[in-house]
């Protein structure tokens, strides 16, 4: 850390504090916003890594992929704990992550202009209530080559490339995108990779089988079993 960064807040609770102390926040509204912030960072993480763990056991071959890349970066040792190096070479379970949220984001985002938007045909004016639906971006046919299916090869670095910025936002987009999107990757990468190295997922289900929900996100209609056993070494 750089000397003029000492004065920096270190955690988010210390700017909320800091905007109470000074009357810029009432400390109930820092209490709203501290609870907005843990349902926000840890039920979306436990929805997306549930999602994960369930779809590698309904594509077997998939979990294979992210068990075999697992091992050429750790070894057959189960115990050893990540690095951030070690991370980011997490490249096929990074696109299986991104291809969960893809599916399982949050329903949509709202937003109100600050200012009148022209987009051509239609003109959004200042104070409007927007509400961009992530189910749909996200399914759109015209970025994405099998919207409705589990693809993780959506997040090869040719297909990300092709598309326009702004087409896959499950943390949102700009400066109030969601500021615990790293920490959110790195835990999930984090967990999925620990447990995929001890166990083994399997389910008799099928994707096209999968009822879901409505919430704030989408989520199963009921519960769906899945088997889990300690993995054999590698041969």
């Amino acid at each position: 850390m750089q000397e003029d960064d000492q004065s920096l807040p270190q955690y988010y609770s210390d700017v909320l504090l800091e905007k109470a102390t000074k009357d810029k926040l009432s400390f109930e509204d820092s209490g709203k916003l501290a609870t907005d912030f843990f349902i926000a960072g840890s039920d979306t993480s436990a929805v997306t890594l549930h999602y994960t763990l369930f779809l590698l056991a309904v594509f077997p071959e998939h979990q294979e992929a992210v068990y075999r890349e697992q091992i050429d970066i750790f070894g057959d040792s189960p115990e050893i704990e990540p690095t951030w190096e070690q991370l980011s070479k997490m490249e096929y379970l990074t696109r299986i992550l991104k291809e969960v949220m893809r599916l399982y984001c949050p329903v949509g985002i709202f937003r109100k202009p600050t200012s009148d938007i022209d987009l051509g045909d239609y003109k959004l004016p200042k104070g409007a209530t927007l509400f961009i639906i992530l189910y749909t971006l996200h399914r759109n046919l015209k970025l994405w080559s099998h919207p409705y299916e589990f693809y993780p090869d959506h997040f090869l670095p040719e297909e990300c490339a092709r598309r326009p910025k702004g087409s896959y936002i499950p943390f949102s987009l700009g400066p109030r995108s969601c500021p615990g999107s790293v920490y959110a990757m790195a835990s999930l990468k984090i967990a999925v990779s620990t447990a995929i190295r001890r166990y083994k997922f399997e389910t008799g289900v099928k994707f096209e089988e999968i009822e879901y929900k409505y919430g704030f996100l989408l989520e199963p209609k009921q519960e769906y079993l899945v088997r889990i056993t300690n993995r054999a070494p590698l041969p």
